[in-house]
């Protein structure tokens, strides 16, 4: 006889760009979900471009009737989490990205953790992020980075309603489940343009007096493989995306101390060796890297300032 928590019907969305490059990470994620899904599932992927129907494997795993993939090229994000919401027929929600690849065994770890919450006022359960060994300097920086920005603990807890509002005491829609019945009043916001959407959520759930828990169990590989172009453009987003929980919080634009003496000391010390003439090529480029992720971050965050007004002239 199976145990309750296999009883769980589940829809797993999964928003994706479309693009030649992440279509590579998406088969990934595909490829290690099938064997894991039954009858009571169901898989959509959200896609923003119609290339992905360019490729045979995602014509041939859409004729198994396991997958359903649907064409948006005019949503954000956001907006495409919600139309996601609104096509899942079932009551509890996954949301993946086309570039987090989920664990051996991930999907009945994620039905014996709505089991055991399911009669507690929790609404999301997020997951753990963990990263591809690199082969490079700059994938070493953008491990070493992003391991800092989605770092949710080691240990799970429970994050209630009435803790303070910061990125720690949320969950990463990347991997994460939620209560369909209560999220789909709430809604992603179409303002957080491709980021912050997830942390924007997590926020409003706990206003409504809901919780939410974290567990470590809940893995994923997150594919983060991309140009220092790609890159700089997601921490960008990142910026205006903090400039919108800023908002949120009824704050103004403040300077951050912190950030500005990272970028100087960064900057200080890449001008120091680079005129120095010195061998520290990996030194030298990691500062670089740091530089530009911090000026690109920063000029995210002043822009979003003036969009949300958070900053007046």
């Amino acid at each position: 006889m199976k145990e309750n928590y296999q009883e769980e019907a589940i829809s797993i969305i999964i928003c994706s760009l479309g693009d030649n490059f992440r279509l590579k990470s998406l088969q990934k994620v595909l490829l290690s979900l099938i064997d894991q899904i039954n009858t009571n599932e169901e898989i959509l992927v959200l896609s923003k471009s119609d290339n992905i129907f360019k490729r045979d494997f995602f014509n041939r795993i859409q004729e198994t009737k396991l997958i359903n993939i649907l064409i948006f090229p005019n949503l954000n994000l956001a907006e495409t989490r919600n139309k996601g919401l609104e096509i899942a027929k079932n009551k509890y929600v996954i949301f993946l990205d086309d570039d987090t690849i989920p664990s051996k065994n991930w999907l009945e770890i994620c039905k014996k953790e709505i089991y055991n919450c399911k009669h507690l006022n929790i609404a999301g359960i997020g997951g753990k992020f963990c990263y591809p060994e690199p082969k490079t300097i700059f994938e070493r920086f953008q491990k070493d980075l992003m391991e800092k920005v989605v770092y949710l603990g080691d240990f799970e807890r429970v994050i209630y309603a009435n803790e303070p509002f910061s990125i720690f005491n949320s969950i990463i829609t990347g991997n994460a489940i939620y209560n369909k019945d209560i999220i789909k009043s709430i809604g992603f916001n179409p303002k957080c343009n491709n980021a912050g959407e997830d942390i924007d959520l997590a926020w409003k759930i706990r206003l409504k007096g809901n919780d939410l828990f974290y567990t470590p169990r809940l893995e994923i590989t997150h594919d983060y493989s991309c140009t220092t172009k790609e890159f700089n453009k997601k921490f960008f987003k990142y910026g205006v995306a903090s400039a919108y929980l800023t908002h949120f919080r009824h704050k103004f634009f403040e300077i951050d101390k912190h950030e500005i003496f990272l970028f100087f000391s960064n900057l200080f010390i890449y001008l120091f060796l680079h005129f120095s003439k010195t061998k520290y090529h990996y030194v030298l480029q990691w500062k670089k890297f740091s530089i530009l992720t911090l000026l690109y971050h920063y000029l995210g965050k002043i822009y979003g300032s003036f969009k949300f007004g958070l900053i007046r002239l």
